[in-house]
């Protein structure tokens, strides 16, 4: 982790508190208390993707950040590459590929309720454009652009949450401005969802 002390401080000025149980609605006695509930089981963490994707930049290296902010360009730059592509090759259906690079994106939506049929088309799509002859013509490419879309915004969304949660089980600092900017949702034992008041 690379939050450095100022930053801790940030955190603990935005959060407006000195220790996590200060922030309203935090359900636990203290922070060991919280990571030993998380670490046993008896809690699901819910941790926003967009916040979880912003600390990425502040939890990991400088290459790992790197890598996120391609990813998150991955879909615009999918759709030049198709329109490059269609001046190159002369092959004008390749276009659609500006289209199906956000399509790939809006199905990898983590908040999209069709994100399983998305997933599905993913995998078609990406046996489709295997199988081509000629994967620069219209369908098989814009099949590849939209597998390609899709699988960008879901390593992004996984990578920066899987970041988020070890970061937050290693700062008290950072899971307090998680909690109380509600980004940090606690799914308790019982089924009660626990955010900040």
């Amino acid at each position: 982790m690379n939050i450095s002390p100022e930053q801790e401080q940030f955190f603990w000025k935005s959060a407006g508190a000195s220790n996590i149980c200060d922030v309203p609605g935090f359900p636990y006695p203290s922070y060991p208390a919280f990571k030993a509930a998380v670490f046993s089981g008896q809690v699901k963490l819910g941790i926003e993707y967009a916040a979880a994707r912003e600390l990425s930049t502040l939890t990991k290296s400088r290459i790992a950040g790197l890598f996120i902010l391609a990813m998150a360009f991955a879909s615009p730059l999918l759709a030049v590459a198709s329109l490059a592509l269609a001046f190159i090759t002369g092959h004008w259906w390749v276009l659609g590929g500006t289209v199906t690079a956000f399509l790939g994106r809006l199905a990898a939506n983590p908040y999209n309720p069709l994100k399983r049929v998305g997933a599905a088309l993913a995998i078609i799509a990406f046996i489709y454009a295997l199988a081509a002859e000629d994967i620069t013509t219209g369908a098989p490419w814009s099949a590849l652009v939209f597998t390609l879309g899709y699988c960008a915004l879901w390593l992004l969304n996984r990578l920066s949450w899987a970041w988020a949660h070890d970061a937050l089980l290693e700062s008290e600092a950072l899971a307090a401005y998680l909690f109380s900017t509600r980004n940090l949702h606690i799914l308790d034992h019982t089924g009660r969802m626990h955010d900040a008041s």
